[in-house]
């Protein structure tokens, strides 16, 4: 057993940052996909640019998982107007 949790570590240890990201655009395009019958984008911005939240009275915060080479939960901040037509795409 001793040997099976050093090679768990040293797994552990090759994770990347395009490891996670990957993981990541997956998971989201999965979920996107699967809950509201939608293709999502993934896309990159410029280098230097900090991502904005969104200015609105209230947001809505998702989760979506992933599993793979590298396993997590991610946190999603969504607009309300957002948040109403991923809800109803779910629903419909």
């Amino acid at each position: 057993m001793k040997g099976h949790y050093s090679s768990m570590i040293a797994d552990k240890a090759q994770i990347t940052d395009q490891v996670v990201e990957d993981c990541v655009v997956r998971a989201v395009r999965n979920v996107f996909r699967t809950m509201m019958n939608h293709d999502a984008v993934a896309s990159r911005l410029p280098d230097g640019t900090n991502p904005v939240l969104p200015q609105s009275s209230s947001q809505v915060i998702g989760s979506v998982g992933f599993l793979g080479s590298a396993n997590g939960v991610i946190y999603l901040c969504f607009s309300d107007d957002f948040a109403k037509l991923a809800a109803g795409k779910v629903l419909d």
